[in-house]
């Protein structure tokens, strides 16, 4: 029996630039295997892939015979296979915590404060793309829908996890390489499926992609100084745990779900002065900042406080400030 097909395997290899949250069960929480380390599903980095061919106007019909997906009533399957994302370096599970913001004042909710882990910058994650490709044109395209995420990780447009309007999930890509599988008779497929044959992997080389030269991103920085201090407060619940300023290693910083609170709230008071319909501000509100099944325009990064030095102070409670009085 004669086959005529090939196998692509492509490997690549990213590292986060930010901070990563893939999310659990629990709210909160990583997700995790069953040894418990932490783990990115192969269907949410196919999820994040698939939206960036969409970002870029790749052709609906591509995006299906290769990713898979409902046309119309029918269900088409995906010709490509995402392995879940082996995460390969990280020094520990970080924790970040916050506080529920109460949109309509832009202040803090009371007994609303929560914590969630996240894999640090510097993360290496690996993970495989492999395709079967019947012919050389189906091989052309498969290479480059790879070449349009390669040039989308080396630009960093493709994120990945959640957090995203608050700088999460920013990548890197650190090497991409291939291995090829020809199959034209019985014996090339048993040496395949017994492992008979080595096939060490490449770098690739000039691949083609897709592009839109109409899609535009604007970044703003910004930086200085001062003159005020800056504390995080707490309730008197006893079971909150007291900490301070949010703290990264060695650096303090501001986070960006702050500042985009800040943001927001000033944002929605400047609405509300030409829109009376609660509703309509919110819809624009979630358009630009995004909610929680869907991305936002804006994205907001941690505010590092460079040189920051630390001030402890006194807070009395309320009875003990009477009995100071008296």
């Amino acid at each position: 029996m004669k086959y005529n097909f090939n196998k692509i395997i492509y490997e690549f290899e990213i590292e986060a630039v930010s901070p990563i949250y893939f999310g659990g069960s629990n709210k909160g929480n990583l997700v995790k295997d069953s040894k418990g380390n932490p783990i990115l599903f192969g269907n949410s980095i196919g999820g994040a892939l698939r939206s960036y061919l969409k970002l870029l106007e790749v052709s609906e019909d591509t995006i299906l015979k290769y990713l898979g997906g409902h046309k119309g009533k029918d269900f088409i399957e995906s010709s490509i296979y995402i392995s879940d994302g082996s995460i390969k370096q990280y020094d520990k599970v970080y924790c970040k915590e916050g506080t529920k913001i109460n949109p309509k004042y832009g202040s803090a909710e009371k007994n609303h404060k929560y914590t969630m882990e996240y894999l640090p910058p510097k993360t290496v994650i690996t993970f495989e793309i492999e395709c079967e490709v019947q012919d050389e044109y189906d091989e052309k395209t498969f290479n480059k829908i790879i070449g349009t995420w390669e040039k989308g990780f080396k630009d960093r447009a493709i994120k990945l996890g959640g957090q995203q309007n608050n700088g999460f999930g920013e990548f890197k890509l650190n090497q991409l390489k291939y291995k090829k599988f020809v199959f034209k008779t019985m014996g090339e497929l048993d040496r395949y499926i017994f492992s008979l044959d080595e096939v060490e992997a490449k770098p690739v080389k000039n691949l083609k992609y897709y592009d839109n030269h109409n899609k535009k991103q604007i970044s703003f920085s910004l930086s200085g100084k001062f003159p005020y201090g800056v504390y995080q407060s707490f309730t008197d619940n006893e079971e909150l745990e007291q900490t301070g300023l949010q703290k990264f290693k060695d650096e303090y910083y501001l986070p960006a779900t702050s500042i985009k609170g800040v943001v927001k709230n000033e944002i929605r008071i400047l609405l509300s002065r030409f829109i009376e319909d609660e509703d309509i501000i919110s819809k624009r509100l979630n358009e630009i900042f995004g909610e929680k099944e869907r991305k936002g325009k804006i994205i907001f990064s941690d505010v590092i406080l460079i040189n920051a030095k630390p001030v402890e102070t006194k807070r009395f409670k309320y009875k003990e400030s009477e009995e100071l009085q008296k």
